[in-house]
């Protein structure tokens, strides 16, 4: 008998929160997943901040749900700490290495994650073929 797919519940941040985000990374001030189980994230705070550079991992796990709420709760929380403190903005780009960002096809990746990702890929390519058909509609 086939094992039923569970949904991933998804979070939908608020304006404010997506502010917050935009605001604290544009500053150098990011929260990244790692990978603790198939099920399981734990999250790293990366302060990058004047030349100053200091990482943090938390203890507890969350899964997937969880771990969008509490980092979007932490960029509201760093957004309030350091809004007054005059950060200017980062210019350059970012490192992504790991443990930050993993391959999506590593072995510690969740079966359900991959569907999903590339089941949006799938729906992002026959949109393009979609936009494609009907410009050409058009131009007849």
């Amino acid at each position: 008998m086939k094992k039923k797919k569970k949904a991933v519940e998804s979070y939908f941040p608020t304006d404010e929160e997506t502010k917050a985000m935009s605001w604290c990374i544009n500053r150098g001030i990011r929260m990244c997943p790692v990978y603790h189980s198939n099920t399981e994230l734990k999250m790293v705070v990366e302060i990058n901040i004047e030349g100053q550079n200091r990482v943090m991992t938390s203890p507890e796990v969350f899964d997937y749900y969880e771990y969008s709420v509490k980092a979007y709760k932490g960029y509201i929380y760093f957004h309030n700490k350091y809004k007054d403190a005059n950060i200017p903005i980062i210019k350059e780009e970012p490192d992504l290495t790991p443990p930050y960002y993993t391959n999506l096809f590593s072995e510690n990746t969740p079966e359900l994650w991959k569907w999903i990702v590339i089941t949006d890929n799938l729906i992002m390519d026959n949109a393009k073929k979609l936009n494609k058909t009907e410009e050409n509609t058009i131009k007849k």
